[in-house]
């Protein structure tokens, strides 16, 4: 299951920031994190103090079953490149 930490969810301080970090491991979501983090907010590190109170915020998610009231029903899913989450 890939782990996903939405960084509005965290409620740290300053942070207006709608991007979820994805990973199969934890340390696959923060790598990805702080590779978001450099790119559009400056940033150098994610301080081990953060990423403690960050990680009760981690969420496993899979594919959800969708039923449209066919035997066939849906299947909701998401397209994954990197760190980045796309619904296609």
């Amino acid at each position: 299951m890939t782990k996903t930490l939405g960084f509005r969810d965290t409620g740290v301080a300053g942070v207006d920031c709608d991007f979820v970090a994805l990973g199969e491991t934890e340390e696959e979501l923060f790598r990805n994190a702080l590779e978001h983090g450099r790119t559009f907010h400056g940033m150098e590190d994610i301080p081990k103090h953060l990423q403690e109170r960050m990680r009760k915020f981690i969420r496993e998610e899979k594919t959800a079953s969708i039923s449209d009231g066919t035997q066939n029903g849906m299947q909701r899913t998401f397209l994954k490149i990197g760190g980045l989450r796309f619904r296609p």
